[in-house]
């Protein structure tokens, strides 16, 4: 997979999640992946503007659009489960 340069706003990807992992521990990676620290982001689901808890459970949001807000960047994840 190619990494996408961090100055692109608007991304969409697939990230794999697992049974009982966190939210952030799920993002964590891939925000390294493009130079990014999760700790400079908020999580919310796609067309709320309220944050998720960093300690949410992923199983919850399977199959959902989640956005990554940071100051000068949005980065956009679709979540599947890992039995898909």
């Amino acid at each position: 997979m190619s990494k996408i340069p961090k100055c692109r706003i608007g991304i969409t990807e697939e990230v794999q999640s697992y049974p009982g992992q966190k939210l952030r521990d799920c993002l964590d990676r891939r925000l390294r992946e493009h130079g990014l620290a999760s700790s400079d982001f908020k999580f919310s689901l796609e067309n709320s503007r309220k944050p998720l808890p960093d300690n949410y459970d992923t199983n919850l949001l399977s199959g959902r659009k989640i956005i990554a807000h940071g100051e000068s960047e949005s980065m956009n994840w679709n979540l599947k489960d890992c039995f898909n």
